[in-house]
């Protein structure tokens, strides 16, 4: 079995040039995933992570 810990998020500026944009872009992408649903519909942020409104799909329900 393997064992979750937590550590602290290393600081941004010192992580490498080819690094930085993945840290920001998956806490941007963690903050997106907190919003309550409603918060979601009233931005037009899609109701699913990464999910757009594509073919067969419309936009959030109101």
């Amino acid at each position: 079995m393997e064992h979750v810990y937590q550590t602290q998020i290393p600081d941004i500026w010192l992580c490498g040039l080819d690094l930085q944009p993945m840290m920001l872009e998956s806490i941007v992408t963690l903050i997106r995933e907190t919003q309550p649903r409603w918060r979601q519909q009233l931005l037009g942020l899609p109701d699913e992570p990464g999910a757009g409104a594509g073919p067969g799909r419309s936009g959030p329900a109101v």
